[in-house]
Order: structure tokens, then C-alpha cells, then sequence
């Protein structure tokens, strides 16, 4: 805290730069072809700031055995990447809607990252379609994401009875 890092965060190429939301963005990855998921597994990459910041640029590949990969690299994430890496990890785990992956997300619930905690409660409740259900109070609580994350447990169970979690 406190410390500030001249150019942090900025775009390589200042003069492709647009502001979005507050903040400077790059209008894309130096190389198009970069593997995705490496780049978030390398905190020192290059283009890492530029997609932390614009997750959506993240897509999969389209051939199976490639998708199937890339996601279990994003769980990897999930378990031991960079605070910044987990939440989009998280976020596009949930951006799926798969249902196999809530596991995962109940896992992210128990990170030590309030923001990755919070990004796995939406990411629950985007994949459940439960928009109003099962919130989080604001201010960072531990018993009470252990009672939510007991009531996404719960919900699971109803759907896939034979489930799994991981502690």
C-alpha cells in the first residue's frame, strides 16, 4: 500500500490507448496469436496488464481437446495463480455457464482475496441463474461467505447429488 509504480498499468502503445471506465486501455494484444492462459499464468508477460484489465479479450479454442486444456488451466488458476489472474480465471469459468465448474467456484469462495471471493459469488449466481439469491454482505465477513457458500453447497447437491468439493 502506498506504493506507486510509474506507468503501471498502461498500454505498451500510449497512442492506441482509449479510456475505459477510469482507466487506460490498449486496443489489443501485441500478438494476436499469444496463448491466453499463459499470459495470465506469467505475471511478467507483457500483454498481462493489458488482460487483466480486458478480460474479454480471453477466448477458447474451438478444437476440443485444446478447450479442454485451457480450462483446466484456468482451474489451475484458480488454485495458484496471482490474486489478479484468479478473478478473471473465476470470472470466465462462470462466463461459461457450465455447471461443471461450480465446484471450482465454490473453491474460489474460500480464497484468501475478498475480490476473488466476490467474483466467485457472482459467478455462482450467473451460473445457478439465481440473481438474487445467496449474497454476500459488503464488508469482507468470514462467517457469513461460510454460511453462503454452505447454501451454494447445499443448492449443488440438489443438482448433482453424487458432487464432489474440493476443501
Amino acid at each position: 500500500d502506498g506504493t506507486l509504480t510509474g506507468g503501471r498499468g498502461l498500454p505498451r502503445n500510449i497512442a492506441d490507448a482509449e479510456l475505459r471506465r477510469g482507466r487506460f486501455v490498449g486496443k489489443g494484444l501485441a500478438d494476436k496469436r499469444v496463448d491466453l492462459i499463459k499470459v495470465l499464468s506469467d505475471p511478467n508477460h507483457p500483454d498481462y496488464e493489458y488482460l487483466i484489465e480486458s478480460p474479454d479479450q480471453m477466448t477458447l479454442d474451438v478444437d476440443q481437446a485444446t478447450h479442454a486444456e485451457q480450462i483446466e488451466s484456468l482451474r489451475q488458476l484458480v488454485y495458484d495463480g496471482e490474486p489478479s489472474a484468479r478473478i478473471v480465471a473465476v470470472r470466465f469459468l462462470a462466463r461459461t455457464r457450465s455447471l461443471d465448474h461450480v465446484p471450482t467456484l465454490l473453491y474460489a469462495m474460500t480464497d484468501p482475496d475478498w475480490r476473488v471471493v466476490r467474483e466467485a459469488c457472482d459467478g455462482l449466481r450467473f451460473t445457478s441463474r439465481k440473481f438474487d439469491g445467496f449474497e454476500l454482505p459488503l464488508k469482507r465477513n468470514n462467517y457469513a461467505r461460510d454460511k453462503v457458500v454452505a447454501k451454494w453447497r447445499e443448492w449443488y447437491s440438489t443438482i448433482r447429488p453424487d458432487a464432489v468439493f474440493e476443501d
